[in-house]
């Protein structure tokens, strides 16, 4: 989270402008357009979540959906069925609508595979019971609105004011301004990125071979069973 509060990004900034006054009804505004920016820029790790929730047999073909509001990116889906846990594959819409194109019709089972359409994803095959899914994914920031919200951001409040500083610059039509604070913007993003996590702890190892992922998949000796050949890769 940040330090300051929405009251005092806007002081701050209104303190970058010169102490001027005649840009308070703008400022709640700019402030959270800087937000969307650095979101834009840079996918901090401040903005993954960690989720978890619930798909259910309730006989309805919406039982194939689930929505992430403010979702940025999907990392993993992970079932959650004691010994039977499984990370769910993601498709690509053109690979699901040619192999899969009514997923309803196919026998309800636990779940395997997923695309993402917008803040949508979907879901095969549709859940035979009720079963927990743990998601790993990344939001966009949500507007500050009261006073005292902070921040979504981690120790990134100058850069939210430099921002905002740019821009209010550029709509009064100060070119030169702006160019200054965007410098200052480039300095402190190259430090941001450069402190955000580097995953120093990542283990990349080979993966099992088709004989073994049909083997160890459960699949035995009928993978015909699977429309997608490598799912329980």
């Amino acid at each position: 989270m940040g330090t300051l509060t929405y009251v005092q990004l806007q002081n701050e900034v209104r303190s970058g402008l010169g102490g001027r006054t005649d840009l308070d009804s703008r400022l709640p505004s700019i402030i959270n357009l800087a937000q969307q920016r650095l979101a834009r820029i840079h996918d901090y790790d401040e903005m993954e979540v960690i989720s978890t929730t619930t798909v259910n047999n309730t006989g309805s073909t919406n039982d194939k959906y689930l929505t992430l509001p403010n979702k940025r990116e999907v990392f993993s889906i992970v079932l959650l069925d004691g010994a039977n846990s499984r990370k769910l594959i993601q498709r690509t819409p053109q690979f699901w609508d040619r192999r899969i194109p009514m997923p309803e019709y196919w026998a309800r089972d636990r779940v395997q595979d997923y695309i993402i359409w917008g803040q949508t994803v979907e879901l095969w095959p549709l859940p035979n019971a009720t079963y927990t899914l743990r998601m790993r994914w990344s939001q966009w920031p949500q507007d500050l609105v009261a006073s005292t919200d902070t921040s979504q951001f981690l120790q990134k409040d100058e850069i939210l004011i430099e921002l905002a500083l740019v821009y209010c610059f550029n709509s009064l039509g100060k070119e030169d301004d702006a160019r200054k604070h965007s410098a200052n913007v480039s300095m402190l993003m190259l430090e941001a990125q450069q402190k955000d996590d580097t995953h120093p702890d990542l283990n990349i190892l080979p993966s099992a071979s088709d004989a073994q992922v049909i083997q160890d998949g459960g699949l035995g000796s009928t993978p015909w069973l699977d429309p997608f050949i490598r799912s329980n890769r």
